[in-house]
């Protein structure tokens, strides 16, 4: 049967309607991004923090978060560096949850907020970052799919520190949506990584293996977005969903808990 839900949370904006449901799954439009209690340091979210700083000792970093999501990579950053983190978030509605559900990362000096659109702020930015991390809505998004792109990539290579990196957050629904994004970052940086849903691009080598290709040559640009036609081929059914009936059961409200 199904089980209660509570609706802690509900906006909407120009980038999405924002949910929240017992004051912890976050949803964009009727799509779960995170948890801010159920997603753990052990996620994926989390381990890419620690994989675009494996070439790094020290905390002097600096570093910028494209994405707010649950704050989950946010929390990490701030771990890593004595420096205050830079985050752009598009959505002012997931900057409204963030308010309610992480006050600690919204209201301390550690943390500077901008809402803006990610690729915007880098181009317009002369700040030189040791490493930039974006974590969000999959290239199918559109406010999102610009920051996939061969010339997105490029831009943040020049907006990195000599030994800079690069961290992408994203679903991997099958070998040449992994491939393209992996060939697309390659054409900007001289390595790239592959990890579980993170793809990491960098000026200087780590100790671990580059990532092999095992499909054509292909890339992701501004005028031809390859990545997003993979992503609808081969995600089918994982797609992101924007029907409420094909939201799991117990997430589901009745229309008038809805407004």
């Amino acid at each position: 049967s199904r089980g209660t839900v509570e609706l802690s949370f509900n906006e909407y904006s120009p980038f999405g309607q924002v949910r929240v449901f017992d004051n912890d799954h976050l949803f964009i439009n009727e799509r779960r991004m995170c948890g801010y209690q159920s997603t753990g340091p052990d996620s994926s979210e989390a381990k890419m923090v620690e994989y675009e700083l494996a070439a790094f000792d020290g905390t002097d970093l600096s570093i910028l978060n494209v994405g707010f999501g649950c704050g989950i990579t946010l929390r990490e950053e701030m771990r890593r560096t004595s420096r205050p983190v830079d985050v752009v978030e598009i959505n002012e509605a997931v900057l409204s949850a963030a308010e309610k559900f992480t006050p600690d990362l919204t209201q301390t000096d550690r943390v500077k907020i901008v809402q803006d659109d990610g690729l915007k702020h880098i181009r317009e930015s002369d700040t030189i970052y040791d490493t930039i991390l974006i974590d969000i809505e999959d290239p199918v998004v559109a406010h999102s799919s610009d920051l996939y792109t061969l010339e997105a990539f490029k831009l943040i290579h020049d907006s990195l520190s000599e030994n800079g990196t690069f961290a992408l957050w994203t679903f991997q629904p099958g070998d040449r949506f992994v491939d393209i994004l992996y060939y697309t970052m390659k054409d900007a940086f001289p390595y790239v990584y592959v990890y579980a849903d993170v793809a990491v691009a960098s000026k200087v080598p780590f100790r671990t293996l580059e990532y092999v290709p095992t499909t054509p040559y292909e890339i992701n640009t501004l005028d031809r977005k390859t990545l997003t036609e993979a992503y609808i081929e081969l995600a089918g059914s994982l797609a992101p969903i924007t029907d409420p009936a094909l939201l799991p059961e117990k997430f589901r409200l009745e229309p008038d808990s809805a407004q």
